[in-house]
């Protein structure tokens, strides 16, 4: 497994190598001294790893709270726009990002944040193990079981989806869901979809609407983060929303 230490951090270590690694990812890693949780941030298509956590205000987070943090990275050999293959049967990229997570200390809380196709992606690795994580936040996303293929996939962005079984949470854990209503990529639907039925399953689901903001994260400049791709500036501070949300204490 290519890993690669996050050098804009103080203290860095390297997730050592699997010998499989069958979704061929990247992953950058941050393990200060003291963390209190693990954050794993999976960006959308047409991002980098470690420049959406910049961009996104998560470098910041965890420098001031104590975080750790590890940023998978889809490579172009896997898909030309650099998203992750959440539609495909295959369990490859997944296999990948859990042998990552199993290599993280024992006794840190994971939590899992995404950015659109990082975000259905998140939440089928939340799916597989969901004994594991300790909170999801899901933007602008796509329920990972609407799609087996690349045009099933495209049909689920824009809602038109039947409902699949397995996207069920059934724990209580705090889930944050932002889109904006008029995402032009996306449909709002789909966050809708999740809230209901999470809802229905007894989660606790928080959907934050982003009006105003596209197919992107939304930051405010002036407490963390710097635009970038799919990464715009804003009112919402969305990072420290969804850290308030997990974490209990606004940042």
């Amino acid at each position: 497994m290519r890993c690669i230490p996050l050098l804009w951090l103080a203290t860095s270590a390297v997730v050592s190598a699997e010998p499989s690694n069958p979704g061929n990812l990247s992953f950058h890693h941050y393990q200060p001294t003291q963390a209190k949780a693990t954050v794993v941030v999976l960006h959308g298509c047409g991002q980098q790893a470690q420049s959406f956590a910049r961009d996104s205000g998560w470098r910041d987070l965890a420098q001031s709270q104590g975080l750790a943090l590890l940023l998978p990275q889809q490579e172009p050999e896997n898909n030309a726009k650099r998203c992750f293959n959440w539609f495909l049967p295959s369990d490859a990229e997944l296999t990948s990002l859990r042998q990552a997570i199993d290599q993280l200390p024992a006794d840190q809380p994971v939590y899992l944040a995404g950015l659109s196709a990082g975000a259905a992606m998140a939440e089928r690795l939340y799916l597989s193990e969901p004994q594991r994580f300790a909170g999801l936040a899901l933007v602008a996303g796509i329920p990972a079981g609407c799609a087996s293929n690349l045009t099933q996939a495209l049909t689920c962005m824009q809602g038109q989806r039947t409902a699949p079984e397995r996207d069920r949470i059934g724990a209580d854990i705090p889930v944050v869901l932002a889109h904006d209503p008029a995402d032009p990529l996306v449909a709002f639907s789909n966050s809708q979809w999740w809230q209901a039925h999470w809802q229905q399953d007894g989660g606790s689901v928080t959907l934050i609407e982003l009006e105003g903001v596209g197919h992107a994260w939304p930051i405010d400049q002036q407490k963390r983060g710097q635009v970038g791709d799919y990464v715009v500036a804003s009112q919402w501070d969305l990072t420290g929303l969804i850290a308030a949300h997990w974490f209990g204490e606004s940042p």
